[in-house]
């Protein structure tokens, strides 16, 4: 999602300019719109462990190949933490900046607006593709989160017989993050 969309009205002149029907776009961008500002679901542990990497003095910061709706439903769940505890220009949002992962643009604005070296800087993420890829190319630890490991097999098994890089540490739980343990390594 790299496209500024702000609300359904304007995916649906998107997609109408494209030479899709008007009506049928705005249904269905409508329905889509609508469900995903409710879709999102938090992992478990996920804001604990947020507030204690905070309180453990641990900047964060937030990338995200995300639009407007689902950022939403997110918000919902994590916007007041995000608000106080992440500053707007460490939250990068792939429709917002016009570019999405697996670039390394998102992870290297963030180096550079954070002023963080990519040796002090972790990234945490379920996809080895969009999240740890790109991090361990800019040099970043990284914290490959197999929640859902059925969902990243092939790249896993890559991982395994060496054919991509290892990421610093494997989890699958967020809930289970040792940073200090994660910079030891």
């Amino acid at each position: 999602m790299t496209s500024r969309f702000e609300t359904p009205a304007e995916v649906t002149e998107f997609l109408a300019a494209a030479g899709a029907d008007r009506a049928d776009a705005a249904n269905v961008v409508t329905e889509v719109w609508t469900a995903q500002t409710k879709e999102a679901q938090a992992l478990d542990g996920a804001l604990a462990t947020l507030n204690r990497l905070r309180e453990d003095g641990v900047v964060l910061a937030l990338i995200s190949n995300i639009w407007a709706p689902y950022l939403e439903s997110v918000r919902s769940l994590f916007g007041e933490f995000f608000d106080r505890e992440i500053p707007a220009e460490l939250q990068f949002f792939s429709f917002r900046e016009g570019v999405a992962k697996p670039s390394t643009v998102p992870v290297a604005t963030i180096l550079r607006r954070s002023g963080m070296t990519a040796d002090a800087t972790l990234m945490v993420g379920d996809s080895y593709a969009e999240d740890i890829a790109p991090a361990i190319a800019q040099g970043v630890r990284t914290l490959w989160l197999l929640h859902r490991p059925q969902r990243e097999a092939s790249d896993l098994v890559r991982v395994l017989n060496g054919s991509l890089p290892r990421p610093t540490a494997a989890s699958r739980s967020i809930a289970e993050v040792d940073v200090e343990a994660i910079f030891s390594m």
